[in-house]
């Protein structure tokens, strides 16, 4: 056989295992094609340099949607609100440069999916550097069902942002109570048909296209603080 035929039969083979392996990850990697529209969160990571996971003059790095899903298992209105409270919070912070983790804190109403998904975009937890870099004001309650707030606070300078996630004014009482029968307890426990499922389904994914690519300012509200005296966790 001669040598180009031979070269070209390799070629050949590597082109199409390299086109096998791409369309089995694409198989494996199927999210939501709109989850792509949604805005990246640039933050920079210091530590990933300073303990060699990236290189000098690289520590930026980006955060979409889809990492999140990866992480969470699933985007829900829920997680869709963490993320773009932290975004918008974000932008507040940090109008004209890029946000640092290790400088950012939060406090929040109370626990749930947005202040799990924040913490981890923001990389924060009831253990930072310098204490507690993530708590708990019950001060902070809205007093009203569904409400969630998180303050996000640069450490270094005090400026603050509180974003609240008020999901009935996204999520009718009717529809939530509906649909936490359905993923509660109808389709986990095999009850449901194939209708419901599908319903489920699209519901949920149209109130997170609804925050992401068109976040209504009555659902995730944006309010600049000044003087929020951030609180000590419980202990210290």
């Amino acid at each position: 056989m001669k040598r180009n035929t031979i070269a070209f039969i390799l070629v050949l083979g590597f082109t199409l295992t390299t086109g096998i392996v791409g369309i089995q990850a694409a198989e494996h990697d199927q999210w939501n094609a709109f989850y792509d529209k949604a805005p990246t969160i640039v933050i920079s990571e210091p530590d990933a340099v300073m303990k060699g996971s990236l290189p000098e003059g690289k520590d930026v790095i980006h955060i979409s949607v889809t990492d999140i899903a990866k992480f969470n298992g699933h985007i829900c209105a829920s997680s869709a609100s963490g993320y773009m409270m932290t975004h918008l919070a974000l932008k507040e912070l940090y109008p004209k440069g890029i946000p640092v983790r290790g400088q950012i804190q939060i406090a929040a109403s109370g626990m749930g999916e947005p202040v799990c998904i924040a913490s981890t975009i923001i990389r924060v937890g009831p253990h930072g550097h310098d204490g507690d870099d993530l708590v708990i004001d019950k001060s902070l309650n809205t007093g009203t069902p569904g409400d969630i707030v998180m303050i996000f606070q640069h450490k270094d300078t005090g400026k603050s942002v509180k974003t609240v996630f008020h999901k009935f004014n996204l999520i009718p009482p009717k529809t939530a109570k509906k649909m936490k029968q359905l993923l509660h307890h109808k389709i986990p426990e095999g009850k449901a048909n194939q209708e419901e499922k599908e319903y489920a389904r699209k519901t949920v994914q149209s109130f997170v296209k609804t925050i992401l690519l068109d976040t209504p300012k009555d659902v995730i509200e944006v309010v600049p603080l000044k003087n929020y005296k951030f609180p000590k966790a419980a202990g210290r």
